[in-house]
């Protein structure tokens, strides 16, 4: 645990009274980690075919049809590995998660002077808000911060407004004018906040549920999909397989969902009166 001067230090940020370090946690950048993976894919002999959108999967003898626009793949197995984007294709997959958004902006190249202030030693930082905000640094002296918004794109003035209001309670010294880039994408939040590996059918596997921690979870989820395609047991894997929940996330409930940062920023700001805490 650490407090005011030392998480002042640490953070750059005046906004926190108590704090955790944890030194074996850290940081990536999540396009150069998916280029890397990509590169040894390649070198593997795999083939990476983008922009193919998967109509159907339907089987085939013991095999699994994989039915595109225009043709089709055979396979022993097939693998879900959507999260946030998943559709309809395996028939209920979609409404086993509460799909949210996922927000970040990132500023211009700052001074020396004040990049060196915020984050010096180069931790990321995460709070306990319940739309969370969350920041780290790049090598180009930028300062990226997100939490929880609207729209994928970040296209809506209002998820715009919350990143800058986020750097306005989190680093004051940085100005709206400093903010550069704006982003966004999909992330699948679970009513147990876990991830799942389902198994709806011999041959068919979907893991997803990664709640805003994909890169880490994911990277997990594919490791043990993997052991299982190579024939592990279910019962010995670190995440065992399941059938699909009895449990769906309906329509109408999905209407609501545009409701739940509102409420749940209402809490927030509950709870910063109560406590006198930001």
């Amino acid at each position: 645990m650490i407090d005011t001067e030392e998480l002042l230090r640490l953070s750059g940020s005046n906004s926190y009274r108590i704090g955790t370090l944890t030194k074996s946690a850290g940081c990536i950048h999540p396009l150069s980690y998916c280029r890397s993976m990509a590169k040894k894919i390649s070198s593997m002999g795999g083939k990476i075919h983008g922009n193919t959108r998967v109509t159907s999967v339907v089987p085939e003898g013991n095999k699994w049809r994989v039915n595109f626009h225009d043709g089709s793949v055979l396979s022993d197995w097939v693998l879900f590995c959507t999260n946030g984007y998943t559709d309809n294709v395996l028939a209920g997959l979609n409404k086993t998660f509460i799909p949210l958004v996922s927000l970040q902006a990132a500023t211009k190249p700052l001074s020396n002077e004040q990049y060196k202030k915020i984050l010096p030693e180069g931790h990321t930082i995460a709070d306990t808000r319940r739309v969370i905000y969350y920041s780290r640094r790049d090598n180009r002296n930028r300062i990226l911060l997100g939490s929880l918004g609207r729209t994928p794109e970040c296209s809506l003035a209002s998820d715009k407004r919350r990143l800058i209001t986020a750097f306005k309670t989190v680093y004051p010294s940085i100005s709206e004018n400093d903010i550069e880039y704006f982003w966004g994408g999909r992330v699948a939040f679970t009513p147990d906040l876990l991830p799942h590996l389902h198994e709806p059918a011999p041959g068919i596997l979907a893991g997803l549920g990664f709640n805003g921690r994909g890169v880490a979870m994911g990277s997990t989820m594919g490791r043990v999909m993997a052991q299982r395609v190579l024939g592990k047991a279910s019962k010995d894997l670190d995440i065992p397989t399941t059938d699909l929940p009895r449990y769906r996330f309906s329509d109408a409930k999905s209407l609501a969902i545009g409701l739940v940062i509102p409420y749940l920023e209402t809490r927030d700001r509950w709870d910063i009166k109560i406590s006198g805490v930001a």
